[in-house]
């Protein structure tokens, strides 16, 4: 009879721990077996007069141990149009576990078809005043790839107001400051320490650049920072576990995004445990420069990317 109840408990733990393994290796397939999507290439130096939208083509299964994401930040989800205040690419490497990050300015001076040379967080206002909402994210991700020189396989677009309450659904985010920032808009100062913020000094920091001595380019690393620890707070097992709850409440109240649920949840998985020092954060080099801007008629301040750098870079973190 023991015997028999033996047998029994090992074919309940063989038939758990089979499904287990059924489910976990099922939710690798988005990165590991399945075509992922090129969302945009760079275009050809000479433009074409009218837009055709993204590339929807896809890579051969042979191609899929890296891909390109492109984080947006929006200033104000239910306004009409909307400027990208924070954008970010993050190349992410399946295979080693690899993750590149580049920030990019927001001045930064690109050439917008039919409008000329711009800022770049004017693509998504551009887009959205032709088109709406889609066009608004095709057009700030055709601007990134043409400047890269890379494709763009998903996006995320975050309204940076919105993610308040997000943050404090999630007990707060943990950062380390090296200098002490003062947020203007709230008159108080965050030291420089290990800190837990919560959702409203949170959006206070990655907004921040008035008080901060390089500025916008201070901002870039806070905003980093932010979602640097937004990612590994999610990467905890008790968060984890709360994964497919987290992303109904994300795609609801903050972001935007091409993910499905499965990929979202194996990237999850697949860099749980990983080490921060797995991550490379770089900002796009180039020179501060006044140029006149053929949307608002006046003389604006521009951020003039070195293109034979940014070519530099492309090369090793994003095209290998």
């Amino acid at each position: 009879m023991k015997t028999f109840k033996y047998l029994i408990a090992i074919g309940l733990i063989s038939a758990f721990c089979g499904l287990y393994g059924y489910w976990f290796f099922a939710t690798m397939q988005p990165f590991t077996a399945k075509e992922i999507p090129v969302l945009v290439t760079p275009e050809p130096a000479v433009q074409i007069e009218e837009e055709e939208g993204p590339d929807l083509t896809y890579f051969e299964a042979r191609q899929l141990e890296r891909f390109n994401v492109l984080i947006l930040g929006i200033d104000n989800w239910d306004n009409k149009v909307s400027r990208t205040d924070l954008m970010m690419l993050v190349n992410v490497n399946t295979q080693n576990k690899q993750v590149n990050v580049i920030s990019i300015p927001r001045d930064t001076r690109v050439e917008i078809p039919d409008v000329g040379y711009t800022k770049i967080n004017h693509a998504h206002v551009i887009g959205e005043i032709k088109g709406g909402n889609k066009a608004g994210t095709e057009m700030a991700l055709q601007a990134v790839s043409n400047l890269l020189q890379t494709p763009i396989h998903y996006y995320a677009k975050i309204d940076i107001e919105g993610f308040k309450n997000f943050i404090d659904q999630i007990g707060g985010l943990d950062i380390e400051l090296t200098q002490s920032v003062k947020l203007s808009h709230l008159g108080v100062t965050l030291p420089a320490q290990k800190q837990n913020i919560d959702g409203n000094l949170a959006f206070e920091l990655v907004r921040e650049r008035y008080s901060l001595p390089d500025g916008d380019f201070g901002r870039q690393r806070n905003q980093y920072l932010v979602l640097k620890a937004l990612v590994f707070k999610l990467l905890k097992p008790e968060y984890l576990s709360r994964l497919p709850e987290l992303i109904t409440m994300a795609r609801n109240e903050v972001v935007d995004t091409n993910f499905n649920d499965t990929e979202l949840i194996c990237l999850a998985w697949l860099f749980k445990g990983t080490d921060k020092e797995s991550i490379n954060y770089m900002q796009i080099p180039g020179r501060s420069e006044y140029f006149y801007d053929p949307l608002v008629k006046v003389n604006l301040y521009y951020w003039v990317p070195d293109m034979e750098k940014i070519k530099e870079i492309s090369d090793k973190y994003l095209n290998q």
